[in-house]
């Protein structure tokens, strides 16, 4: 027995020393986890109390022309019906440039790949020649809106102004006709008497004079005439003047905006029509050249970038709709077909069907990720293991500030209405913001950060490796879709011993 208690003992010490040699000889262990798919769910969590609906209001985005008002008080309306639109006739014409642009890019490249012939070649001349044809169209047509624009700014309700204090409105000049020139400023009128009777002299944006009349005579050379009242004699020398434009006129600012936007219309119709030349000149260069590598790159880029201008544009196209975001009932209409129509102006107000609705306050991290219609999973303290679905249905622009944190009001209203809901409950509610199916993930603890890069350390023929990666959207429970860096299978380090 001694023999064996002394060997057993041994044994025992060999074992320890050499545990001890081990872990005293620096080598380390590590913890890690394999990168691995699986589909993930970004969610934004909130609190609140169920009160009742707010009305919902819709407005436009930018000013514009309104076209069509599709609904009237009282009216019921689904989601997704379009309630307003205001005039996108010309990113109509912008987009079927861009269509058009994107065939010939198109084309193009596919020719290179296939090779060309003598007729492709004689194909993108003509194809230039009817760019440039429709480019010295938009021109024109464009300088004509301008034009009318400037025109209708202009000759806005323009009137003589008496430079004399409490002069008798009765008593002033009519001003009428076309002013048919572009110069801005004032024409300075005054009276006085000769012997041959009573005559003005003009100044200012025009000089020249003229005999008194009660019957229309022309102010100058641009289009204008004046004509004088009766009793123009009881003044004596007297004095008018008419603003070009008349700033003070009711419309002058509608006119303005008009004229502001054609501004703005012409330039970017006039890009649009110069795309589709260079566009034009870049297909026939490319098909009297022989096709290379980057002319291939060049002819796929020039594919990329009609394609974004249409998704751009069809963007925008979106933007001058009106949507019904819920089930409602129409409260408020506002605006006629044909006004202009500014941003801060509501069009449209629809009472939810729903009867309660949950407002909470998402911080300024978060509301970034929520966008309205997003779908909602709706749980009350009232009714524990009961769920109800929603959406969110407006998040207010302007901020509130809780405990010096800035915080945005979001409601969220019910899908379906249940008569056990009470306003007052207290509601948490799970806002759906993003998902990634079959995507690559790993849990947020594998995941670090410097000034610069987001990073995993890859554990690789024993070597730790520090490999950049871009992230995706983020679940409730920690984990993180990887977009790219990493692989699936990889082992990545989550610590070190």
């Amino acid at each position: 027995m001694k023999k064996y208690i002394i060997i057993g003992t041994v044994i025992i010490i060999f074992i320890g020393t050499g545990y001890f040699w081990y872990r005293s000889s620096g080598v380390p262990s590590y913890s890690t986890i394999i990168v691995k798919r699986d589909s993930i769910l970004q969610e934004v969590s909130a609190s609140g109390n169920v009160v009742s609906p707010n009305m919902i209001n819709l407005q436009f985005q930018n000013s514009g022309k309104l076209t069509f008002v599709g609904v009237k008080v009282g009216n019921k309306v689904n989601i997704g019906k379009v309630v307003a639109r205001q005039d996108t006739s010309i990113l109509k014409a912008q987009l079927r440039q861009s269509q058009a642009a994107y065939s010939v890019a198109q084309t193009s490249y596919d020719k290179l790949v296939n090779g060309l012939s003598t007729s492709d070649i004689e194909i993108a001349k003509v194809a230039l020649n009817n760019a440039q044809s429709e480019y010295n169209n938009v021109v024109t047509q464009q300088k004509t809106f301008v034009a009318n624009a400037l025109s209708l700014m202009l000759n806005s309700n323009l009137i003589a102004r008496s430079t004399i204090n409490g002069a008798n409105v009765a008593d002033l000049p009519v001003v009428s006709g076309i002013y048919n020139n572009t110069e801005e400023g004032d024409y300075i009128i005054s009276t006085y008497a000769t012997g041959n009777g009573a005559y003005f002299s003009v100044s200012g944006l025009e000089n020249g004079s003229g005999q008194v009349s009660t019957v229309a005579v022309p102010l100058g050379t641009r289009g204008l005439f004046i004509q004088f009242p009766n009793n123009v004699s009881f003044f004596g020398n007297a004095t008018w003047k008419v603003s070009i434009p008349n700033t003070q006129s009711p419309s002058y600012l509608t006119y303005h905006n008009a004229y502001q936007s054609a501004l703005q219309n012409q330039s970017q119709v006039i890009a649009t029509a110069q795309g589709v030349i260079d566009t034009a000149k870049a297909t026939l260069d490319q098909r009297q050249a022989k096709a290379r590598s980057e002319d291939l790159a060049m002819a796929k880029a020039q594919i990329e970038q009609t394609e974004a201008n249409i998704v751009a544009i069809e963007a925008q196209i979106a933007e001058m709709e009106l949507v019904s975001p819920i089930n409602g009932t129409i409260t408020k209409v506002d605006g006629d077909v044909g006004e202009i129509i500014s941003p801060s102006v509501v069009i449209v107000s629809i009472l939810p069907e729903t009867k309660l609705q949950i407002d909470v306050n998402l911080s300024e991290d978060n509301v970034a990720n929520v966008k309205i219609d997003d779908p909602v999973s709706i749980s009350l303290d009232a009714f524990l293991g009961t769920k109800w679905k929603g959406v969110v249905a407006q998040i207010d622009p302007a901020q509130t500030n809780i405990g010096g944190s800035v915080y945005y009001k979001t409601t969220v209203v019910f899908d379906q209405t249940d008569v056990r809901i009470k306003a007052g409950m207290t509601a948490n509610v799970l806002i759906e913001t993003g998902s990634a199916i079959n995507a690559l993930v790993l849990p947020l603890s594998a995941i670090q950060t410097n000034e610069d890069n987001i990073f995993v350390k890859i554990l690789k023929d024993k070597k730790i490796i520090n490999q950049n990666i871009k992230t995706g959207v983020k679940s409730q429970d920690g984990m993180v879709e990887i977009i790219s860096g990493v692989t699936e299978g990889q082992q990545i380090i989550i610590s070190s011993q």
